[in-house]
């Protein structure tokens, strides 16, 4: 029907139709206005707080791995990137990364926090990453990560470790006494990773020396506990098994009645309460003896 056709009600009512419509579309085009200036608003006041952190933070599509939002210290280090490949700019990769997060941060796991360590392959520097699924202006979740620089912490940490195998091996020595005899004095309290470093080298000093007989003294051990003695026992038991005779020596009055009352059996161990009379054992172990010299008269 034509409008020349349209009576007057008809015009009328087909004019209130339009004029609906018309305060629809206005209604909706503010709407979408409104919330335009919204997601600018969350975004601005997003870059307010990021910006200001000197760790790097950046945001990502879960799909399709577009960066979304950096703050200045990406800029700094890796340019405008944003509308690029997450895994592209940051890994300098031709597909995502392997061990990227982002399972362990949506879906069943939205809203958890995944914490993990990992060196950047583009920078060579490591990171502490702290990853959440956080809702984006256009109402989906989507990938945040703030990544804090711990490459000198890094670096402390693997020089505390090499000082701690240092330590670790001056504190468990094992020397060749003899021809055929080995020492191992231990000094300080014996936990699991200072047996199992002692035994390693007894073993292996044993084995190079091709030595028979390997004293262990405990002189420098302060306190004997039921550890302390199964650590021990488990040493020469292992030196043993090599064939080689094992004496163990600085037992004193009191360590020795401290074994007993912790039910100890070292029956089937040779001990001495020194190392020069555990030495004396192994020279007569494998038929040598010392002779003093005899001074002469007149010389």
């Amino acid at each position: 029907m034509s409008y020349q056709n349209m009576t007057k009600q008809q015009l009328i009512e087909e004019l209130e139709k339009s004029t609906a419509r018309i305060e629809t579309l206005e209604k909706t085009k503010s709407d979408d206005q409104k919330r335009e200036k919204e997601s600018t608003a969350k975004y601005d006041q997003l870059s307010a707080v990021f910006d200001g952190f000197n760790e790097i933070v950046y945001v990502s599509d879960p799909d399709t791995y577009e960066v979304l939002y950096v703050n200045k210290p990406v800029e700094d280090v890796f340019g405008d990137v944003i509308g690029k490949t997450c895994y592209e700019v940051f890994q300098g990769f031709n597909s995502p990364c392997s061990f990227c997060t982002n399972d362990r941060i949506l879906g069943d796991n939205t809203g958890d926090v995944y914490i993990w360590e990992f060196q950047n392959l583009v920078s060579k520097r490591w990171y502490r990453c702290i990853d959440k699924a956080i809702p984006w202006t256009s109402g989906k979740h989507v990938r945040l990560e703030i990544a804090i620089d711990v490459t000198e912490l890094k670096k402390y940490e693997e020089e505390l470790e090499a000082q701690s195998r240092t330590i670790m091996e001056l504190s468990t020595p094992v020397i060749q006494l003899w021809d055929g005899v080995v020492a191992a004095p231990l000094i300080g309290t014996l936990d699991s990773m200072r047996t199992q470093q002692f035994m390693e080298r007894l073993l292996d000093t044993i084995i190079k020396t091709k030595s028979p007989v390997a004293l262990v003294d405990i002189t420098g051990v302060p306190t004997i506990d039921t550890q302390t003695a199964q650590h021990i026992i488990e040493s020469i038991t292992a030196a043993r098994l090599l064939g080689t005779k094992v004496v163990l020596t600085g037992v004193s009055p009191s360590i020795a009645q401290t074994l007993v009352h912790l039910g100890i059996d070292l029956s089937d161990i040779t001990t001495r309460s020194s190392l020069a009379a555990g030495f004396q054992v192994a020279l007569e172990y494998l038929g040598l003896n010392i002779q003093k010299n005899q001074e002469r008269s007149g010389q």
